[in-house]
């Protein structure tokens, strides 16, 4: 009977201390993913796919209400639409990881922004910010 019971705590202990050690060891992979920094070849690969489009980038730096600089790219197409579309690259991404997104919006004939929202890359913001300085960059 107590040879059951041991094995009972086993099975019953085992399976959550398990879980517990692999989320301690891999928990920091998905909490912090490693960021794909914004190299020169990255930025030459999104040249060539503007260039295909027809589209020219510039480079922006607008200074957001808390003072925080952004960095990015206005991206306009070769007969513009007149609208304006933000794109927004994931967590561990740059702007680089919408270039999909913006061929197509750019052969529709809509303009583009596309910048870095997290402080460990190109621009120094913070996620939850809110956007209501669009009117600077569009300008």
């Amino acid at each position: 009977m107590r040879r059951l019971y041991r094995i009972l705590l086993i099975l019953l202990l085992f399976p959550p201390l398990l879980a517990a050690a692999a989320g301690w060891l891999s928990g920091p992979a998905f909490l912090h993913p490693i960021r794909r920094e914004l190299t020169p070849d990255l930025i030459r690969e999104a040249d060539a796919s503007f260039a295909v489009t027809g589209a020219y980038r510039q480079d922006f730096d607008v200074r957001a209400p808390d003072g925080v600089l952004l960095r990015g790219w206005k991206v306009v197409p070769r007969n513009p639409n007149g609208n304006w579309v933000f794109l927004f690259h994931g967590v561990a991404d740059n702007r680089v990881g919408v270039i999909g997104q913006s061929e197509i919006l750019l052969r529709a004939g809509y303009s583009v922004v596309m910048f870095t929202v997290l402080p460990t890359t190109a621009s120094a913001s913070s996620a939850n910010r809110k956007f209501s300085f669009a009117p600077d960059i569009v300008s």
